[in-house]
């Protein structure tokens, strides 16, 4: 019995996580919430995701917990990025040109950038050089159909 008691909680025992940066998203979430109550922020919707209640408090507890899964990044931030970002969003104030905006969308903002997934600009940069490289081949085969028909216009 202890065997097979022993057998199965050593393999839960090895269950970890590969969360990174929980504190750092942890302080992240607050500021957001406390800037939407703060500044009244009427796009911003504290019960969205769901969560039981619709308020500063209940927005900063449900982000502790789905903050420990970490943040999207498989790179932490260093300190200073964290650090500016978190001054962003706290600096942020009613005359703040789309102050409302940032708190919704973080990332959008230059001191937060790094929030951003790294697949999504990598994702874009692709998708560019991809349409890029559709627009050359198609340039060089028309090119090489008015050669063709140049040529065929010579010989004839």
């Amino acid at each position: 019995m202890l065997i097979a008691l022993v057998g199965i909680l050593a393999p839960l025992g090895a269950c970890g996580t590969s969360a990174i940066g929980v504190d750092i998203c942890d302080s992240i979430e607050t500021a957001l919430c406390t800037q939407a109550v703060n500044l009244s922020c009427s796009n911003v919707d504290l019960g969205v995701p769901p969560h039981p209640d619709n308020n500063k408090q209940a927005c900063i507890e449900f982000y502790k917990v789905a903050c420990l899964h970490g943040l999207v990044t498989p790179n932490l931030p260093d300190a200073g990025q964290v650090t500016e970002c978190l001054s962003f969003i706290n600096e942020l104030d009613p005359n703040t040109p789309d102050a409302c905006a940032y708190v919704l969308s973080p990332q959008n903002a230059d001191a937060c950038a790094w929030l951003n997934p790294p697949d999504a600009a990598a994702d874009a940069d692709a998708d560019a050089s991809d349409a890029a490289d559709a627009g050359d081949a198609a340039d060089a085969d028309a090119a090489d159909a008015a050669d063709a028909d140049a040529a065929d216009a010579d010989s004839g």
